[in-house]
């Protein structure tokens, strides 16, 4: 999970909607660009989002223009952190 996220959402800026047992903020790992699809499994291409974000970013009518804002803020926020 990248650690900038900090328990808030990368793609809708809201808390996680949960903590784990642990009390880890809950947050999907999403690939803006699937490893199926050639994506790499690298931090300027993996988000830490919601459940409802996660889901938006496979399955919506959006999910296009949603996945390349996404990607756009992850390369901002990884341009920041390092």
């Amino acid at each position: 999970m990248p650690l900038r996220a900090r328990g808030i959402c990368e793609a809708c800026e809201n808390e996680a909607p949960f903590k784990t047992k642990t009390g880890r903020p809950f947050l999907k790992v999403h690939h803006p660009k699937r490893m199926s699809d050639g994506g790499p499994d690298h931090p300027n291409n993996v988000a830490a989002v919601c459940p409802n974000c996660h889901r938006r970013g496979h399955f919506s009518h959006d999910r296009e223009t949603f996945n390349a804002d996404l990607n756009e803020i992850i390369l901002d926020k990884e341009s920041k952190f390092n």
